[in-house]
C-alpha cells in the first residue's frame, strides 16, 4: 500500500488537531438552542475526529489479518 493513501486521513487528523485549540471561542458566552457554543463546537469536533479515525483505520488496516493468515 502506498504512503498516498494515508495521505488524506492523516491530512484531516493534523486539521482536526489544529481545530481544536481555537482561542477565538474561548471567550465566548453565546449559546446555540440552550447550549454554549464552546460545547457544540467540540461536540462536532468529536465527531469529525471519529469520521477521521473510522477512515484511517479503513484505509490502513493490513490486508492480511482479515484473511486469517
Amino acid at each position: 500500500m502506498k504512503i498516498s493513501v494515508y495521505r488524506r486521513p492523516l491530512a484531516a487528523l493534523a486539521l482536526l488537531a489544529a481545530a481544536f485549540f481555537n482561542p477565538a471561542a474561548w471567550d465566548n458566552d453565546r449559546l446555540l438552542a440552550g447550549i454554549p457554543l464552546n460545547l457544540v463546537y467540540h461536540s462536532g469536533l468529536c465527531v469529525a475526529a471519529a469520521l477521521a479515525m473510522w477512515a484511517v483505520v479503513r484505509k490502513a488496516w493490513p490486508d492480511y489479518l482479515d484473511r486469517g493468515e
